[in-house]
């Protein structure tokens, strides 16, 4: 009995196939999907961002922000035209009489000498940045902001700068003034006291006095600035939980990004099940990412417990011999490392296998198990004699190579014979070989070529009994499932089912065995 066949050139489903049962996706799921499938690489850039904010923080210097206040007090308008002196006029509008003030106190004079106080090594340009004079809100209070490395030095540089600031602004006008004082006196005398004009020529001469003095009516200091008590931007921990949650979103992005621009992966037995309508004969643990692609003749309890289960639902469709394919829509998917552990499981419970690898496009099963290059050089040898007529054609056994620990289990490469899918002779001289395994061991098993991406395994399904279809979730792609319905559909072959790689392994088996007394 060879693989079951369908009469139909299209394959629908066999009727025994699982209906789908997929759900409409919620608007979380595609997101939730992406950050499964590339789970290392959403935690790279995460660690990534919130490293790279630690370093920032470590290497960044806080500042510190001090203000201090000077009050605004413009005079009427006639007054300071019938003066004709600098000071601050009220220009009816209240926001451009303050701008003008803030204009007057931000100056190079003032920077200039607030450096000189400071020490030599402060120079104009260094206060000029440090420093900022904005008008406080609605009012008329203007704010001296200073920004240093410390709370005392922000504190001393906006009150020197105030202090300056309000100096520089007497000095002009006593200058003025004292320049201006002699023309008004001498204009009074001329006058009869009398005259109305007199009254106003006294009271300007009295301001101009005032200011000789050195005192500014229109500005002074309202209040000095005091230490900061903590640093300028967000603390530590808001900026790390801020990359923390920025990594996170640039992961998931970067995620799904790759995931509209890589061809669509299967992310569920409902969606592998739609797809290709087929049985789930087993679902097998995932291996650790970094056990992956390892072959290895330690099978993990369940997934030695799902296999076997394969064997006993293959039992029920046939007597032995039975020549199994075991295939897969994409490379890697665990095809190989799952036809090892297949072969391992049944050959433990008492089955002789013979586990034939024609993936020859590959390295070959020998190869990761480490197996003896003497032999293996010798079967080539000995293969490439035969090409070339120098003797007769071997027999199976000296072909097949044991494997330590498991004597119920033997591996045979078909590159040793030279096997080529494209060859007909080469073709026959294998197909020789298969019909001759199975007369020597319960269960063949071909390892072939993912049959969505190679053909290969299509030219020996007149060989096997059963397919089984290897699938892993999150990995194997939608459009080689896709391929490989097509692809056997059009052969007539309905595989037995899926072996689905998906499920993480928690803990120890969980259905431990109790010893038996003797």
């Amino acid at each position: 009995m060879r693989a079951e066949r369908s009469a139909a050139p299209e394959v629908s489903g066999p009727r025994w196939a699982a209906s789908p049962t997929r759900q409409p996706q919620s608007g979380l799921e595609p997101y939730v999907e992406a950050v499964r499938g590339h789970v290392v690489l959403v935690a790279a850039i995460l660690v990534a961002v919130v490293v790279a904010s630690i370093a920032w923080l470590a290497v960044r210097a806080p500042e510190y922000r001090a203000n201090a206040e000077i009050f605004v007090t413009p005079l009427p308008a006639e007054t300071v035209a019938l003066v004709g002196l600098p000071l601050i006029q009220d220009l009816r509008e209240p926001t451009r009489t303050i701008q003008t003030a803030a204009a007057l106190v931000e100056s190079h004079a003032a920077a200039a000498r607030t450096a000189e106080t400071l020490g030599p090594t402060w120079t104009r340009r260094q206060v000029e940045r440090a420093i900022t004079v904005e008008p406080k809100g609605e009012t008329n209070i203007l704010e001296v902001s200073a920004v240093a490395d410390s709370p005392q030095l922000a504190a001393n540089l906006a009150n020197t700068y105030s202090s300056s600031a309000l100096a520089v602004r007497r000095t002009t006008l006593q200058q003025l003034a004292r320049a201006t004082i002699p023309s008004v006196r001498a204009r009074l005398r001329q006058l009869n006291p009398a005259n109305p004009g007199a009254s106003e020529l006294q009271s300007a001469l009295n301001r101009l006095e005032s200011l000789a003095a050195g005192r500014d009516p229109t500005l002074s200091l309202a209040q000095a600035a005091t230490p900061p008590t903590s640093a300028l931007g967000a603390p530590g921990w808001l900026i790390v939980a801020l990359a923390l949650l920025a990594g996170g979103v640039l992961g998931v992005a970067t995620a799904v990004a790759i995931d509209r621009i890589t061809p669509r992966r299967i992310t569920s037995e409902d969606e592998l099940v739609e797809v290709f309508p087929l049985p789930i004969l087993a679902r097998i643990p995932i291996l650790p990412r970094q056990q992956r692609g390892v072959l290895s003749l330690d099978v993990h309890p369940e997934a030695r417990e799902a296999l076997r289960s394969v064997q006993v639902q293959l039992d029920l469709q046939g007597e032995r011999p039975r020549t199994v394919m075991i295939t897969s829509p994409s490379p890697e998917d665990g095809k190989t490392t799952t036809a090892l552990a297949f072969g391992v499981a049944i050959a433990d419970a008492g089955a002789r296998v013979i586990l034939i690898d024609t993936d020859v496009r590959r390295l070959p099963i020998r190869t990761g198990l480490e197996a003896d290059r003497d032999a293996v050089s010798t079967i080539q040898a000995r293969t490439r004699r035969l090409d070339q007529g120098g003797e007769p054609r071997p027999s199976l056994r000296p072909l097949l190579r044991r494997v330590a620990g498991h004597p119920n289990l033997q591996l045979l490469d078909a590159m040793d014979v030279g096997f080529d899918s494209a060859d007909p002779h080469s073709r026959s001289r294998f197909a020789d070989l298969v019909r001759a395994a199975g007369s020597e061991a319960d269960y063949v098993l071909l390892d072939t070529p993912p049959v969505g991406v190679i053909s290969d395994a299509l030219t020996l399904l007149e060989l096997v009994d059963d397919v089984l279809v290897v699938a892993r979730i999150r990995a194997t792609k939608r459009l080689h499932v896709e391929v490989a319905r097509d692809l056997l559909g059009r052969a007539g072959v309905v595989p037995a089912g899926y072996l689905v790689i998906g499920e993480r392994t928690l803990g120890s088996y969980p259905y431990p065995v109790a010893p038996r007394a003797r």
